[in-house]
């Protein structure tokens, strides 16, 4: 049975979001919104449903699913979809031209449960295209703010489904390579050739090290993946870059490619294939200090070899510390959850590899 909470909606959500997000997962859902939906078993709310309005000058007013939160007790009486059809039929009453909700890239029993009713997942040109100067304010009151695996999926009128440019795309990586030169001009490094060459290589380098290795498990397993981009991520990668003067190599990641699959029922092996691309960086980040440091011959090359490495180390630190709530399902999370001896070794030694290059 599905009842709206009016009273004391915390203490009455909070078991559930506890239980469902984990600690401290939970304490993240600390909006209300505007409407709150629970499916009662026997007097006993097993789940919930938040639902917010975001009223907005260029899209109309947006009905935002805040959170959709189940017991274990809930598995198999259609608690979720009950609570979704639900929240629909209330942004209906409320005059909603699109409903919306920001879904992780390893939730896929989020994303099945919202594509079934018609949701699309949203890259961020068609964001910016619907939504224009207001995007802000919709990720605001979305607590929708960076993309880091998770996307934004909604329901709309409008015809066209995607931008031009797709996610998965070259592009990503053209940004991510104008951002390491915004890093340049950050530390005042002059934009040469052979700087800018450094910047390419190191790029090609963290890519193939990265993603080669993975795909080559994958083929061997025979699991088929797809790339997505991390689009708003690179919003991040350029507040990192001027506020902190950092590097934050994050131009996206590697998924399954086949219908349906469930993020629960794929960790072990996703943690599989997520093992040989972090050890990839890993012995990248030895290679380019051994060379830096123990090769004489390639003094001229000093330099460019001190920009490769850096941007190795943020980006090997990045995979491997990257490991905690709300990323623990990047590679550096499932890495430790299953090779936890493996994680602890990569995670240290990067960090210590990079301070003893600070100090030569």
């Amino acid at each position: 049975m599905i009842e709206k909470i009016e009273t004391n909606i915390p203490a009455t959500v909070r078991p559930v979001l506890k239980e469902a997000f984990g600690w401290p997962g939970y304490l993240a859902a600390y909006d209300q919104g505007k409407a709150t939906f629970g499916f009662f078993d026997d007097n006993t709310v097993i789940g919930v449903i938040v639902c917010g309005l975001i009223e907005t000058k260029t899209s109309g007013r947006i009905g935002i699913v805040k959170y959709v939160a189940t017991k274990k007790q809930a598995q198999g009486k259609g608690a979720a979809s009950a609570l979704t059809e639900e929240a629909l039929r209330w942004f209906e009453t409320q005059g909603c031209r699109e409903v919306a909700a920001c879904v992780e890239g390893y939730n896929t029993a989020s994303a099945q449960l919202f594509e079934k009713r018609g949701f699309h997942p949203r890259p961020f040109l068609w964001q910016l295209r619907r939504y224009r100067w207001q995007l802000p304010k919709v990720w605001l009151m979305s607590n929708h703010f960076f993309d880091m695996g998770h996307f934004w999926w909604s329901k709309s009128d409008d015809t066209q489904e995607s931008s031009c440019l797709k996610p998965q795309g070259l592009w990503m990586w053209v940004v991510t390579f104008f951002l390491f030169m915004g890093f340049l001009l950050r530390q005042s490094v002059p934009l040469d050739i052979q700087t800018l060459g450094s910047v390419g290589i190191g790029l090609f380098l963290l890519t193939l090290m990265r993603f080669g290795p993975i795909y080559w498990m994958a083929k061997r397993l025979d699991y088929p993946l797809v790339y997505k981009g991390w689009e708003t991520s690179l919003l991040l990668s350029a507040f990192v870059l001027w506020v902190t003067g950092g590097i934050f190599y994050a131009p996206g990641g590697l998924y399954p490619d086949k219908p349906g699959w469930r993020e629960d029922e794929e960790r072990d092996l996703l943690a599989t294939l997520h093992v040989p691309g972090l050890i990839g960086l890993w012995l990248l980040h030895i290679f380019v200090f051994s060379v830096l440091y123990f090769s004489p011959g390639l003094d001229r090359f000093a330099s460019e070899l001190s920009l490769i490495f850096f941007m190795v180390s943020f980006a090997v630190m990045f995979d491997a510390w990257f490991a905690f709530f709300p990323v623990d399902s990047m590679a550096g999370g499932r890495v430790r959850k299953h090779y936890p001896k493996l994680w602890l070794m990569i995670a240290v030694s990067s960090v210590g590899l990079f301070i003893v290059a600070s100090l030569l």
